[in-house]
């Protein structure tokens, strides 16, 4: 549970903001959520299982990125005009 200090000098709203931000940050509200209702073994297996599938693509997706961005990178400068290694 999330813990917020007062001061003299906070306002209500301030406070309640900062521990909505704690709580959100926590998970608390999704927790609470996900517990309102019973959920299968199995469909817990199945949410994990899509839960690590989409973390793989995203992390797939990232490594891709950053190897086609290394590639761009590196590329040689080109020659200008009709001028070939085999004629310098």
């Amino acid at each position: 549970m999330p813990v917020v200090y007062v001061t003299g000098e906070d306002s209500l709203d301030r406070v309640l903001n900062r521990f909505k931000k704690l709580c959100e940050k926590e998970g608390l509200r999704r927790e609470m959520k996900r517990r309102l209702a019973y959920e299968k073994p199995s469909e817990q297996r199945r949410r994990k299982l899509l839960r690590r599938k989409r973390q793989l693509l995203r992390a797939q997706q990232k490594a891709a990125k950053a190897q086609q961005k290394k590639q761009v990178a590196f590329r040689f400068p080109q020659t200008r005009g009709n001028a070939t290694a085999s004629q310098e």
